[in-house]
C-alpha cells in the first residue's frame, strides 16, 4: 500500500478514524478513498495552513502561482504575515534546490511505499549539504511545535530517509519554519520561533522506517478482518481539544443520510494520479 504520515499519525491516533478518512467508500464515488467533512462557508481549520503553503511556494519559486483568497479576512492576514516574514528573512544561507517536491519511493523489505511532499530542499551555503525546510503555522499560545513533540516525531527522519533516495545523497538536516499567527484581535503581529534544526542517527532512521512498515503491515490486516465494518477504536481521542470530525457517526451510529449531507470524498493533497515524480 502507499502510506504518508498523515495516514501513519492518523491510524496511530485511532484505527476507526483512520477508516473514516482514508478508506471509508462515499457513495458519489463508490471508491475506499475515505471521506471529510463538508466544509462550511466561514474559514475552516486548516485554511490558513494550505494558503500560506502556497504563498511560502509562491515566496521561494520566485512567481505567481495561485490566486488571492476570495475571503478578504484570510487574505489580509497572509499578506501580513508574508510580509513579515520578508523582514525576519532578508536573505536566506541557502540555494533552493526543490519546491513542493511529492515523492514516491519503495519502503525497503516490503511492497509498501512511502509517500509525502516535502516544502523546501536547499543546499546550505555553510556545509554544502542539503537539508530540508518544512513550513508550519500555529495560533498564538500554541504548543504544537515545541521542540520536545518535533524531537520524538517520525516526520523528519522520515523524510530525511525519503530525501537521500530521492536526491541520492545524504540529507543534513530537517528544519521547522514555524510561523506563529497574529493575536485574533490583530494586537499582536506574526512572529517567527527560531528555525529547528532536527538531524537523526543511522538507527533512528532504521526504526522509524520499520515502524512505517509495521504500520501499513496492520492496516493491510485490519482491511482484511474489518472491511466497511467498525475498526478498533481509540475512544479516549474522541474529544480532546474538540470532538472527532466523525465524533457523532461513532457515537450514534450513522444515518443513511449522514455521509451524504455532512461528508464528501477526501481530497487527495499528494495528487499522486497527476504530479507525482515516482523514482526507482
Amino acid at each position: 500500500m502507499i502510506i504518508d504520515n498523515s495516514m501513519a499519525n492518523t491510524f496511530r491516533e485511532c484505527p476507526y478514524k483512520f477508516l473514516e478518512a482514508y478508506m471509508r467508500i462515499h457513495p458519489k464515488t463508490g471508491q475506499a478513498k475515505g471521506i471529510e467533512p463538508i466544509p462550511g462557508d466561514g474559514i475552516g481549520k486548516f485554511d490558513f495552513g494550505t494558503r500560506w503553503h502556497e504563498v511560502m511556494e509562491e515566496h521561494y519559486k520566485g512567481e505567481s502561482l495561485y490566486p488571492p483568497d476570495a475571503r478578504k479576512t484570510l487574505e489580509d492576514e497572509i499578506q501580513w504575515c508574508l510580509g513579515a516574514y520578508n523582514k525576519q528573512y532578508p536573505a536566506e544561507p541557502f540555494d533552493i534546490v526543490d519546491v513542493e517536491r511529492t515523492f514516491l519511493i519503495d519502503l525497503p523489505n516490503s511492497h509498501h511505499q512511502y509517500a509525502g511532499k516535502i516544502d523546501i530542499v536547499a543546499r546550505l551555503h555553510e556545509s554544502g549539504k542539503l537539508n530540508i525546510f518544512d513550513h508550519k503555522s500555529e495560533k498564538r499560545g500554541s504548543k504544537e511545535n515545541e521542540p520536545q513533540k518535533w524531537a520524538a516525531r517520525d516526520q523528519g527522519t522520515l523524510y530525511l530517509y525519503a530525501g537521500s533516495i530521492v536526491y541520492g545523497e545524504p540529507v543534513e538536516a530537517f528544519w521547522v519554519n514555524v510561523l506563529t499567527k497574529p493575536s485574533p484581535a490583530g494586537q499582536i503581529g506574526p512572529s517567527f520561533p527560531p528555525r529547528q534544526k532536527l538531524e537523526r542517527s543511522q538507527i533512528q532512521i532504521d526504526t522509524a522506517v520499520r515502524d512505517l512498515i509495521v504500520i501499513a503491515d496492520t492496516i493491510e490486516d485490519y482491511l482484511k478482518k474489518f472491511g466497511q465494518d467498525a475498526w478498533p477504536a481509540n475512544r479516549e481521542n474522541c474529544v480532546k481539544f474538540g470532538q472527532c470530525e466523525f465524533y457523532l457517526p461513532h457515537t450514534w451510529g450513522w444515518d443513511d443520510n449522514v455521509m451524504n449531507v455532512k461528508y464528501q470524498p477526501k481530497t487527495d493533497y499528494l495528487h499522486l494520479d497527476s504530479k507525482l515524480k515516482i523514482l526507482p
